[in-house]
């Protein structure tokens, strides 16, 4: 009888630990997951004020200077050159404190790695712009190569803003229709 009650014991004990550590499992998964959602909530504000918002703003004066080289490789008049180097003043004014902010420690110390990679990307644009400056003012180019050229870089940062997101909300949760 000893053995056999030691048996019904040790069944027992399967019984109840099995249970236990699955639901211990389930646990230790749910409490990860929290604390991952916490840490990436805690990250948006970060992300927003060091990085989204002057890369938003950069946008801005980048796309304004897109539409002034557009206008004048369309329509090249003294006029439309005096708006296009106007709009080229404004970008390089705008241009480093962009650049401080994207390497602020705020913003390295939040941005994921993939982010820090776009970051080098767009700046990597940025050093190309001279150059298509030059073509533009020497009209050598389209306007809608132009076009194109100064739309990659705005596309850079854009991705960016994805990387961010993507980096803060799980793909599968963006991919859910809301409602």
């Amino acid at each position: 009888m000893g053995s056999r009650g030691r048996s019904i014991r040790l069944r027992i004990y399967f019984l109840v630990a099995i249970p236990l550590i699955a639901m211990a499992g389930l646990l230790a998964y749910v409490v990860g997951t929290s604390v991952n959602n916490a840490i990436s909530v805690d990250r948006v504000p970060n992300l927003i004020n060091a990085a989204g918002i002057p890369a938003a703003k950069f946008g801005v004066v980048v796309e304004s200077e897109r539409t002034a080289a557009v206008v004048y490789l369309s329509e090249p008049t003294a006029a439309n050159l005096a708006a296009y180097r106007a709009a080229i003043t404004a970008t390089d004014k705008a241009e480093p404190a962009f650049r401080a902010a994207m390497t602020s420690p705020a913003v390295v110390v939040t941005e994921s790695p993939s982010g820090a990679r776009q970051i080098q990307v767009i700046f990597k644009g940025l050093k190309q712009l001279p150059t298509l400056r030059k073509a533009v003012q020497a009209r050598v180019i389209s306007p809608l190569d132009a076009l194109g050229f100064y739309s990659q870089g705005l596309t850079a940062t854009t991705k960016l803003f994805l990387i961010q997101t993507e980096s803060v909300i799980p793909t599968d949760q963006l991919a859910r229709p809301s409602g």
